[in-house]
């Protein structure tokens, strides 16, 4: 018997996937994962039956490659048939599918010592996009640092790249960062840091409450997505009205015909508002400041300010849902508010509920005057009432 062999000697197929490998390492990040999202839709494509490649074959093969990897811009089978030529005539070679806008020849990959590459990385590292550092200021920064560099090492100034290189090593850097500094926007580091209040006017005509529009109000927590209070009620909602959703109901809060469909027995930080009258009540100022709570009052147009519309009205729409009675409408609150919880999103395709129940397992909550302080993690805020679905508790948590 011989020994199976699992190192045989050189041959045409190792050649090209060492050259296909090789290309890979030559290629930017941006450039790689460009490179193999094409691929996959192409090997898609080459799996699918001679008979069965018209573009209603394709357009199911490219459906299946975007629910498997989340692609939000799916291409065209047109586009899909140029990579699969392109991929044809370099023999198999991944590196052809970059866009040629985005590719670049080996000298100028390579051409650069790696000082240089080092002092870009540092001046990445110091300057903070989120401050208003320009790009263009990284590069000049970059420029200045090479060039003293260059000096000290006896070079010449032809050894530092141009100021457009220079730009294009700096955004290469940065365009990574740039999506972890919006993630880090959208997140203000623990739970109730800062919670966002949105309102919404329900077009509902409910005969037992004698009104055709229902007045939502919600309050989203910014670290984790999770609304953690909401309310339906007949009259629009004021400041006394939202600082009771989160237990602290004051003497001068109206009664709610419908009531609240989520509380938070938290205090937050901060409360991003809009800028209605209702919320700059001489009251609601001084029962906000008296419980420790700052107002942040933002237009709409503003990019941090809160929506006018909760979304609702949008899924109930969208699902179907009939609405005939308050008790049907609460229920179809609670749905919406459990498919909310239970969408997956962002890179780490955690739900809104895993973020918080994380969130407040690390950080303490703030609880109202007079709260029991026994309370465990996790269990003061809305993820408790989070976790459970119109049928019960985690009946909605999907795999």
């Amino acid at each position: 018997m011989t020994q199976l062999e699992l190192f045989p000697p050189t041959t045409a197929d190792a050649d090209r996937l060492r050259a296909e490998i090789q290309a890979l390492d030559e290629m930017t990040e941006r450039e790689r994962a460009a490179a193999l999202r094409r691929h996959r839709y192409v090997r898609a494509v080459e799996d699918l039956p001679p008979g069965r490649r018209g573009d209603r074959h394709l357009r199911a093969a490219i459906r299946a490659v975007c629910e498997l990897s989340d692609d939000v811009d799916p291409p065209t089978p047109r586009q899909v048939r140029a990579w699969e030529a392109r991929l044809r005539e370099a023999g198999g070679n991944p590196a052809s599918l970059v866009d040629r806008r985005m590719a670049r020849s080996p000298r100028q990959q390579t051409h650069w010592a790696p000082w240089i590459g080092e002092l870009v990385d540092q001046v990445v590292a110091e300057a903070d996009p989120r401050r208003g550092v320009t790009l263009t200021a990284m590069a000049r920064l970059a420029q200045a640092r090479c060039l003293e560099a260059s000096h000290a090492r006896e070079g010449a100034a032809a050894d530092v790249p141009a100021f457009r290189t220079l730009v294009r090593m700096v955004g290469d850097r940065l365009r990574p960062l740039q999506q972890a500094y919006r993630f880090r926007h959208l997140s203000c580091g623990r739970p109730l840091a800062e919670v966002v209040v949105a309102r919404e006017a329900l077009r509902l005509a409910i005969p037992e409450l004698g009104a055709d529009r229902v007045h939502l109000v919600t309050a989203r927590d910014i670290y984790s997505g999770v609304i953690v209070a909401a309310a339906l009620g007949t009259a629009p909602p004021d400041g006394e009205d939202l600082l009771g959703l989160f237990g602290a109901r004051t003497a001068t809060a109206a009664p709610e015909p419908l009531g609240a469909a989520r509380l938070c027995m938290g205090l937050p930080e901060v409360l991003v508002l809009d800028r209605d009258p209702a919320f700059h009540g001489a009251t609601f100022r001084h029962s906000a400041a008296a419980l420790g709570i700052r107002l942040h009052f933002a237009g709409v147009d503003h990019p941090g300010a809160p929506c006018r519309v909760a979304g609702l009205q949008r899924w109930l729409t969208a699902r179907g849902e009939a609405v005939g009675d308050a008790g049907s409408l609460m229920a179809g609150a609670h749905a919406w508010l459990a498919d909310l919880d239970f969408r997956r999103s962002g890179a780490d395709r955690r739900t809104p509920l895993d973020r918080w129940q994380e969130g407040v397992a690390r950080y303490p909550i703030r609880l109202p005057p007079g709260t029991a302080s026994a309370i465990p993690a996790g269990e003061e805020s809305g993820g408790a009432d989070a976790a459970q679905g119109p049928d019960g508790r985690d009946a909605r948590r999907r795999p």
